[in-house]
């Protein structure tokens, strides 16, 4: 799992962090991949990008520098971005907690963080033990995987549909069918993650299984949704008998 915080005090988040890091310690079922805080709510959306599944677990505060509500309008564009994702309010104002339903967020839980060390960590282990026990009995899904220091993505492969470079180097924009993902990456290396995935040009890897047509003419791929992509005129033949291939395997 992968588990997000959001505190704007810097006391509070280290003992969150602090606590978490005790629990999985003393679980090593427990598989906590990434522990990621911040105090600034926009730097919590920005890193969802391709980190979307129902081992995400978020702890949010509900008043984030005198706004009172900012974690929970947090909580609803998190619900909007990744249904799938478990969120926890720890907060001090106990009198909003018949508020987190009014947003339609699905919150697992609601923890005071004036509790004793000994109380918040039984809380947070409910919490922890209830993602860890969903993704336990999820059903192994046909997606694309990839993870570094800075970011995991985890997409199924029917959204996708091509990768592309920037003119920084080293960095990548995933092109999905419902959305955009910016990551560092080179072009080689997802080509040879998947048989599905091919070089189509000097920029872009794609799809292979989302391409509706070839446009000869004008060089160019045309994909699912509308989306389209450049073909290199010298890959033409190639990508027709790839694509013919993978149709073949899967009959």
């Amino acid at each position: 799992m992968i588990i997000s915080i959001l505190e704007d005090d810097l006391v509070q988040r280290r003992r969150l962090i602090r606590l978490i890091n005790e629990i999985a310690e003393a679980n090593p079922s427990y598989e906590i991949k990434h522990i990621f805080d911040t105090g600034k709510p926009q730097e919590i959306i920005d890193n969802i990008g391709g980190n979307r599944s129902s081992q995400m677990l978020y702890f949010l505060d509900i008043e984030i520098k005198g706004e009172e509500k900012e974690g929970l309008e947090v909580a609803k564009k998190i619900r909007a971005l990744d249904r799938f994702a478990t969120i926890v309010f720890v907060t001090t104002h106990s009198e909003f907690s018949v508020l987190t339903y009014s947003y339609h967020v699905s919150a697992l839980h609601f923890l005071a963080k004036d509790q004793k060390d000994s109380q918040l960590i039984q809380g947070l282990n409910e919490c922890l033990e209830y993602v860890q026990t969903s993704s336990d009995q999820e059903v192994p899904q046909d997606v694309f995987r990839f993870e570094n220091d800075y970011r995991m993505i985890e997409l199924p492969f029917s959204k996708i549909l091509y990768f592309e470079t920037f003119s920084q180097p080293h960095k990548l924009a995933l092109i999905a069918t419902n959305q955009r993902i910016e990551f560092y990456a080179n072009l080689s290396e997802i080509e040879k993650m998947d048989s599905r995935f091919f070089r189509c040009h000097k920029s872009t890897v794609v799809n292979i299984e989302n391409i509706v047509d070839i446009d000869r003419t004008l060089n160019q791929l045309k994909m699912a949704g509308g989306a389209t992509c450049y073909l290199s005129k010298r890959k033409v033949t190639a990508i027709q008998k790839k694509r013919l291939a993978l149709q073949s395997e899967r009959r």
